[in-house]
Parts: C-alpha cells; structure tokens; sequence
C-alpha cells in the first residue's frame, strides 16, 4: 500500500512508494 510506504518515505519518492 501506498501509505504504508508513503510514511516511511513520503519525500523519497512519490513513485517509489506506489
């Protein structure tokens, strides 16, 4: 999930977590 990912690292990559 995208928010999931999105927490950990929202400015790493907003592809990165999708």
């Amino acid at each position: 999930m995208v928010i999931g990912l999105a927490k950990v690292a929202p400015r790493k990559g907003s592809r990165t977590d999708t």
